[in-house]
Parts: C-alpha cells; structure tokens; sequence
C-alpha cells in the first residue's frame, strides 16, 4: 500500500501540469509557430509592457548580410512592411496604418487542444537594425546586426 502522501502529490503535479499546459509558454515564439527563418538567432524572451499592457517579447537577431533575406521572409509570411532608412536605423514605415507583420496563435481556454472554442490571438512582428549610417540597402551585409521582435500580448485593451 502506497503512503496516503504519495496520492496527495500526484494530484498536485496532475493540477499544476494541466494549468500550465493551459498558459502559454514566453520563448522561442518563432520556432514554436514553425515560423523561424535559419538566420535568425534567438535571444531571449522577457515580460514587459506595450502600450500599457502586459507582453512578452521574444527578441532574435540576425547578421546584416543575412537581413534582407529575413526581411523578404518576414513581409511574405507575416505582412510586416519593408523597412526604410529613417534617421539612422532602418525600421518598418506603417503603409495604411499598418507596420507589423503577424502570425496567428490558436490558445484553447481550457488548456486541451481537443477543445472546440479556440481563441485566436497573433504574434506581433517588427524588425530592425541597430544604429548605423548606412542608409543603402545594397549596403545592408556593413551592418552588424538587425533585431526582430515578436510580441504576444498577455492582456486586451
């Protein structure tokens, strides 16, 4: 017979394991939605604020002789806009009120794919480089790095 406090954890780890499944997981947004270019290095995800609402952001990065290739990718795939030199980075410019690009994210309420009422959210997506003064995109591969964001929001407006 198996101590009464064996039962008691089981249960515990049965619960926490089914909230958990219920959340989704700030990391590799992009390889998770098998949406990841192979340029593109993955950072870092942290908890932050957007426009006064709680996000994760999943920060990459990817070299400049490799950023017009992410960039092609990213406009194709999730709509963002091209980027364009201002003042001394390169950024998407919003075209009709839009700038980001995004890729859709299926959350089931009650943690369970099975579940027939999904909630579709988006990963926002946006792109840019560090610094520079190289304002010619032929000249793109003299820039050490352009970073890409993809933000998911924890809370609706």
């Amino acid at each position: 017979m198996k101590p009464p406090c064996f039962f008691f954890f089981f249960l515990f780890l049965l619960f926490f394991s089914w909230r958990i499944s219920a959340q989704p997981i700030c990391g590799d947004f992009l390889a998770m939605s098998e949406k990841k270019p192979p340029q593109l290095e993955y950072l870092d995800c942290t908890e932050g604020k957007d426009a006064q609402l709680r996000v994760w952001r999943a920060r990459y990065r990817v070299a400049g002789r490799y950023a017009r290739q992410v960039e092609d990718y990213l406009v194709k795939e999730t709509g963002m806009q091209p980027l364009s030199h201002v003042c001394c980075i390169w950024e998407p410019i919003p075209i009709n009120g839009n700038r980001y690009g995004y890729i859709p994210h299926k959350q089931w309420p009650d943690g369970s794919p099975e579940s027939r009422d999904t909630l579709l959210t988006y990963y926002e997506i946006s792109m840019g480089s560090e610094e520079s003064l190289i304002n010619q995109r032929e000249k793109w591969h003299a820039i050490d790095w352009f970073y890409v964001d993809v933000t998911f929001f924890l809370e609706s407006p």
